[in-house]
């Protein structure tokens, strides 16, 4: 990837970041991958599905603020358009936000 040839941990011993069982074997994360509704709903931008799915409207409205807020013109743009996504959800109860 481009990113990597000037990230600040170029060069570096990958295992520092990816540390071995001691048999050889690399860690692998479950919980930093996305399920296929997941990523398709990222992808779309669909945040109702997000939010369906039991991403939290609050934690994704801060990042999607930080990712997207610039393509709007107006003043709480994407706020709004977000908070116009997530209509459908008035009066029904939350999806469990909670963590296994």
């Amino acid at each position: 990837e481009p990113w990597m040839a000037v990230g600040a941990c170029r060069g570096l011993d990958p295992a520092i970041f990816f540390p071995s069982d001691g048999a050889g074997v690399r860690e692998a994360t479950t919980w930093l991958s996305f399920e296929a509704a997941e990523r398709q709903a990222l992808v779309n931008h669909d945040y109702a599905a997000l939010f369906e799915l039991g991403a939290h409207p609050f934690l994704t409205l801060t990042l999607f603020i930080a990712l997207f807020e610039r393509d709007y013109d107006e003043p709480l743009g994407f706020q709004l358009a977000y908070a116009n996504t997530l209509q459908g959800w008035l009066g029904r109860p939350y999806p469990d936000f909670s963590t296994p």
